[in-house]
């Protein structure tokens, strides 16, 4: 391994026994081979702390145990030990194709820019999802007009996740950008990938699909997550005042507040959906009620006008704004 290497891949991991294996193999069955892997262990319970140790003193592996801090947690910490020229966030129950470190090398390294982009595989019924963003070279104004608005507006379909970019460690270490804690935020991906956009000179997309997400059973996004409705209040108030700090234009402020109101929609209000044995039809109600009188909530509703959505969208936005609790009750049991 050069003292240098073109990419540092950081695994965080936490309790991934079954699929550590899978993700190493991954990575070190590449061709391309300047690589260092960063295993970060984040106060596993299962056997992944000895799992790791077996990698200790092996070339290309830096290993990493810490106290049990959350996802972000260790994507900070394998950052502070990170010496490549790339770095790629790769989360340890997922895993690359084949060709993935060649592909990039390959289009990065007589064009270096701060982001490249990619596609994935949804696993494991192995459907390719691409990005709506149009493969390409962008910089400047075009980050600023286009693909801000457009990430903001269609998060999923435009993947705002970590692990879809590769970043340059100059760009990183120029601008100390971490990750903020999952814990406190609705998601920490979007919140690292809002403000990378906004400091960012260039990206490029390719539409390659490097990268294989496994969507399984018990994944966070499958559970009731009932701290769900601070975190995204958070995190809009973070992503405004980002927006206040770099003094974004009219039409990047309209789609964070467009982003807010269906995030709350689809996903926080969705989420109480979910009836458990701690979470029952009254809490549900009760949460919805919350949501519903947010301060935050209650101001994009005003901002965000029927003329700016079209579809479903429209007829769902009209039914929020009548503000009657039946009707958007029965709304979302219709979902």
């Amino acid at each position: 391994m050069s003292a240098n290497p073109f990419f540092s891949i950081i695994l965080p991991i936490y309790n991934v026994e079954a699929y550590l294996d899978r993700c190493i193999k991954s990575i070190v069955g590449q061709e391309f081979k300047d690589y260092e892997i960063i295993l970060v262990d984040d106060g596993s319970t299962d056997s992944c702390p000895q799992l790791c140790d077996e990698y200790q003193g092996v070339e290309k592996f830096k290993v990493v145990h810490k106290v049990n801090g959350g996802l972000s947690s260790a994507r900070n910490a394998g950052l502070e030990v990170a010496e490549g020229k790339y770095v790629f966030f790769l989360d340890s129950d997922d895993y690359i194709t084949d060709t993935s470190l060649q592909t990039l090398y390959d289009n990065l390294k007589d064009n270096p820019v701060d982001v490249i982009k990619f596609n994935y595989v949804m696993q494991p019924e192995g459907r390719e999802v691409h990005s709506i963003l149009k493969p390409g070279l962008y910089k400047g104004d075009a980050i600023r007009n286009e693909i801000i608005p457009m990430a903001l507006n269609s998060t999923n379909s435009f993947t705002l996740n970590a692990w879809s970019h590769i970043y340059s460690m100059d760009f990183l270490q120029r601008t100390g950008m971490l990750f903020t804690s999952e814990r406190e935020v609705g998601s920490e991906d979007y919140m690292f990938n809002f403000e990378m956009l906004l400091r960012i000179d260039s990206l490029l997309h390719i539409d390659n699909v490097l990268y294989n997400y496994d969507y399984r059973e018990g994944s966070l996004t499958k559970r009731y997550r009932n701290k769900l409705i601070a975190q995204y209040q958070k995190l809009y108030q973070l992503m405004s005042a980002l927006a206040d700090k770099y003094q974004v234009n009219d039409k990047i402020r309209n789609s964070l507040h467009r982003f807010y109101l269906w995030n709350c929609f689809y996903v926080v209000m969705g989420n109480e959906n979910a009836i458990t044995d701690t979470h029952s039809e009254a809490d549900r109600v009760k949460n919805l009620k919350v949501i519903l009188n947010q301060p935050e909530y209650k101001d994009v509703l005003k901002k965000v006008s029927l003329g700016q959505e079209s579809g479903t969208r429209k007829v769902y936005l009209a039914v929020l704004k009548l503000n009657c609790f039946p009707l958007i009750n029965m709304l979302l049991k219709m979902k």
